[in-house]
């Protein structure tokens, strides 16, 4: 994954990309990075995850489990202190290296994205906090043009 250098107290440190652009076309955003982006907001928003604690689940899940785009591919639950994704219907925890969760003390995943029976994610309402209306609904895959 790419990073970029960033400046800390005087101190120049490399930090990971949480998302990565499209190759080739790095002035622009696709479908996956803005769902990205809406799911990062949330984390840090909503659930006060700071950026290394989300680096580290997304590197893990990225490495380990071989997804390209994990904020966008894997509905991320919380116990309010760690990230966690389910595979075959155990719960992991990304923020521990894949140790084992108890999938009574997570909350919900961030609803706000519409996952494909795939895991990818088809749809987005973006709003300010989690429980508002889907009033706006961003979808790739539908278009009504001027017609």
């Amino acid at each position: 994954m790419a990073g970029s250098l960033r400046a800390s107290r005087g101190v120049q440190r490399w930090s990971q990309s949480v998302i990565r652009l499209p190759k080739g076309q790095k002035q622009f955003l696709s479908f996956t990075n803005l769902v990205e982006v809406h799911v990062l907001a949330a984390m840090r928003r909503k659930h006060a995850f700071g950026l290394d604690a989300i680096r580290r689940a997304v590197r893990y899940v990225h490495d380990e489990l071989d997804v390209d785009h994990p904020l966008a591919n894997d509905r991320f639950k919380t116990n309010g202190v760690d990230l966690f994704v389910e595979r075959l219907g155990k719960v992991i925890n990304a923020s521990r290296a894949g140790q084992r969760g108890v999938r009574a003390v997570l909350v919900g995943s961030l609803d706000r994205v519409e996952y494909d029976e795939q895991g990818r994610a088809v749809r987005l309402s973006p709003t300010e906090t989690e429980d508002a209306p889907k009033s706006i609904v961003v979808d790739p895959l539908t278009y009504e043009g001027g017609k």
